[in-house]
């Protein structure tokens, strides 16, 4: 229920905090209260830039056959933002609008069919032109930008032609999908774990179907081509999660595994969680909350974020490991040290009452 994910939630973007992450990009779900508590001081947590509900179709990607247990009235979505099933042009622009109400600071698409899901094989096209880009337009409006689940190339061409910037996934698409998006200054969300490593192995993933496997399979044997199309094209990449449950400590190993696979280059490795994200995050215009100083970069005027490691990342990725994190700043404020003290940063908590969350953890 809503309250023990709350409380799931808290306790999960404290382990962000410890692993070095303090900028996240929501790729919808209902996070956009939780997105406010952190900006307000309530909760520690990263900065989170929320899409809000996710829009699909009918038996499209978010379609997971138990949304009749939550209300799925547009007027009743508040306490339940996980997903919407829209159809035809007027349910995609409101709830594109609903979302972008509450706090969203991007939308998030449906546009083909995935793994983890028992409805949309993963070949299909999902939205038509004209309800993409009605949703596009509405995002345009508001300053901000839309992201879309995609593999294959109809699918991703389709978003591209509608006016979408990034693309999450995109494993299955030939080299001229990669190229257009080059030309076009489309960004790629790319998920190495998940698709080089756990579907590397569908077997292992017991909740999976048999139907599920075998597409987990098909994602992974296209993964290390597209990836080493986008290295070699230059595409703007961004490190993507698509983590759940346990998973989620292992944010690093996203970066790790891009590299070690795929890119070869820990300079390239680490921008995809540095200054390429703070860009993409800056795509978000007027609906991005956090307009105060720049992120991904270390300099005057930014967010006083800094992470300290044992170890040069430049030499060998595992230095961003957890356990190598030693030291987390956020905003300025402390969120863990693990120096010896002669070297402890002296710190000034920004604003009263905020010891009890925020210091010397």
């Amino acid at each position: 229920d809503q309250m023990a994910a709350g409380a799931y939630t808290a306790t999960a973007m404290q382990d962000y905090l410890d692993q070095g992450f303090t900028t996240a990009r929501d790729a919808g779900c209902n996070i956009l209260g939780v997105a406010k508590a952190v900006n307000n001081g309530i909760v520690p947590g990263p900065r989170i830039f929320p899409a809000g509900g996710f829009l699909s179709q009918t038996g499209g990607h978010a379609d997971t056959g138990s949304f009749n247990d939550f209300p799925n009235d547009l007027d009743d979505l508040e306490a339940h933002m996980v997903g919407f099933i829209v159809d035809g042009v007027p349910e995609a622009i409101k709830a594109a609008r609903h979302n972008l109400r509450a706090g969203a600071t991007q939308i998030k698409i449906m546009a083909g069919g995935g793994v983890a899901s028992e409805f949309d094989p993963l070949h299909t096209t999902q939205f038509s032109p004209e309800e993409m880009e009605a949703i596009v337009g509405v995002a345009e409006d508001y300053g901000t930008y839309v992201m879309a689940h995609a593999y294959h190339d109809r699918s991703v061409n389709r978003a591209i032609d509608a006016g979408v910037r990034v693309i999450e996934h995109n494993f299955l698409v030939s080299e001229e999908t990669v190229k257009r998006m080059k030309e076009e200054g489309v960004a790629l969300s790319v998920q190495a774990v998940m698709s080089l490593e756990a579907f590397g192995d569908p077997e292992s993933i017991t909740f999976f179907s048999p139907d599920q496997k075998a597409k987990a399979a098909q994602v992974n044997a296209g993964a290390q081509q597209m990836m080493e199309w986008a290295v070699e094209h230059d595409l703007l990449m961004v490190t993507g999660g698509d983590m759940f449950g346990p998973d989620l400590v292992r944010q690093a190993d996203n970066i790790i595994w891009f590299n070690d696979k795929v890119a070869k280059n820990t300079h390239l490795s680490l921008k995809t969680a540095t200054s390429n994200a703070a860009e993409v995050l800056g795509w978000s215009g007027g609906m991005n909350p956090y307009k105060d100083g720049t992120l991904g970069t270390i300099a005057e005027g930014g967010y006083a974020d800094i992470i300290l490691v044992d170890g040069n990342p430049l030499e060998s990725l595992d230095a961003i490991k957890r356990d190598n994190v030693d030291f987390v700043m956020k905003d300025g404020l402390v969120f863990k040290n693990w120096l010896p003290d002669e070297n402890a940063p002296a710190f000034q908590p920004a604003g009263p009452g905020r010891d009890a969350y925020f210091g010397n953890l």
